[in-house]
C-alpha cells in the first residue's frame, strides 16, 4: 500500500512539473514571438467580473497573453467558450488528480485571418476614377 501512495504522489508531482514546464515554455520569448504576459485564474467563476478582467488583460497585452486556468474537478469552471469569445485559443489541457489545468493564448495578430476577398482585387480601381462609363471609347469597354 505505501508503494501505491508513493507512486501516485510521484505521478502528481510529474504532472504538476509538466504543467509548470509547459507554462514556462509558452510564456518565454523566442525568435518568432515576444514574451507573453501571464494571467493565472484559480477556481474562477464565470461572471461579469471575469469578462471584464479578460477584456482588460487583452487590451493591456495585445501582442501576447497567456491565461492559466486551474480548477478543481468537483467545482464549476469557466467554459472554454468564454475564452473563445475574446479571441483566445486553447493550447494545452490536462488533469491531475482533482485539478484541471488549461492554457489559453491570445495574440491580436492571430485574432482573425483576413478572408480572401479582403484585398485590392475586389475594391475600387483608382486608375478608372476619371473614366466615364457612358463614354464610347472608354478603355476596356467591349463594343457589341
Amino acid at each position: 500500500m505505501p508503494q501505491d501512495t508513493k507512486n501516485s504522489s510521484l505521478e502528481v508531482s510529474a504532472a504538476a512539473a509538466s504543467v509548470a514546464e509547459r507554462v514556462t515554455d509558452l510564456v518565454s520569448a523566442s525568435d518568432d514571438q515576444p514574451e507573453a504576459e501571464l494571467l493565472t485564474l484559480e477556481n474562477a467563476r464565470d461572471d461579469d467580473a471575469l469578462a471584464q478582467r479578460l477584456g482588460n488583460a487583452c487590451r493591456r497585452s495585445p501582442t501576447r497573453l497567456v491565461v492559466w486556468q486551474q480548477d478543481h474537478e468537483d467545482g464549476d469552471h469557466v467554459p472554454a467558450e468564454r475564452f473563445f469569445s475574446f479571441g483566445f485559443r486553447r493550447v494545452f489541457e490536462c488533469r491531475e488528480q482533482d485539478c484541471r489545468h488549461v492554457l489559453y493564448e491570445y495574440r491580436l495578430s492571430a485574432y482573425k485571418d483576413p478572408p480572401d476577398w479582403l484585398n485590392a482585387r475586389f475594391w475600387a480601381h483608382p486608375e478608372r476614377f476619371d473614366i466615364d462609363p457612358d463614354e464610347p471609347d472608354a478603355p476596356g469597354e467591349v463594343h457589341s
